[in-house]
């Protein structure tokens, strides 16, 4: 009996029957809850996900639905992009957008850095933290809004891998609908917490460190 519970407890979602799954739009959703590693919760409403590259893992939130049709993965596994949309628990929505590409190299990393400030067209102001294993880089953008279709919050993060190559680019955005019951500007502080969250839960998976091709020279 006990053997059984503990290979069950080890059922990926995806392999998991539907109504013993979580009531978490995350699982509940059957493109998405392929990438998610397990129903366990590591923060406050944010959940394990897995690449499909097989490269990077994070934590995303648990509101997370993940677009089929904008979803890219090239045949080699080294790049993957796609588009989320998130419900949150305090009435607000976001949506998140990464793009991961498995050959950047951090000698670069300025050069990409220019890249987004140009995608977004904004000269951004990058914060820096970084641990043994990565640098993030995260700003707000000025083109966080309050109009008629009511406010909106967003950030770019850019994590350049220090083992290794690869990066990973996100571009997140938080709505909150004119008469709804929050106010994007109540909820800075939590949604910067929760962004900072993710950024740090970023793994790069990828085994060719810079250690390893050392030895090989």
């Amino acid at each position: 009996m006990a053997n059984g519970n503990n290979q069950e407890e080890q059922l990926k979602p995806s392999e998991m029957s539907v109504e013993d799954l979580p009531d978490v739009r995350a699982f509940q959703d059957e493109f998405t809850r392929s990438f998610m590693k397990s129903t366990e919760e590591v923060a406050d409403n944010l959940y394990p996900f897995e690449s499909g590259t097989g490269l990077y893992e994070m934590w995303i939130p648990g509101g997370t639905v993940i677009s089929k049709n904008s979803y890219t993965l090239e045949s080699e596994e080294t790049f993957e992009s796609f588009l989320t949309g998130i419900e949150n628990n305090n009435g607000s929505e976001s949506s998140l957008q990464m793009t991961f590409n498995n050959f950047d190299k951090i000698e670069f990393v300025e050069e990409y850095l220019d890249s987004v400030k140009n995608q977004a067209d904004e000269d951004i102001v990058f914060e820096k933290t970084e641990d043994s294993n990565k640098d993030i880089y995260m700003g707000k953008l000025e083109s966080s809004s309050d109009n008629s279709f009511g406010e909106t919050m967003s950030y770019a993060i850019f994590i350049q891998n220090k083992s290794g190559d690869g990066s990973a680019q996100i571009f997140y955005t938080t709505s909150c609908s004119e008469g709804s019951d929050v106010e994007c500007t109540e909820l800075v502080d939590d949604e910067e917490n929760k962004l900072t969250k993710i950024a740090a839960s970023f793994n790069f998976l990828n085994t060719n460190s810079k250690e390893e091709d050392k030895d090989e020279q």
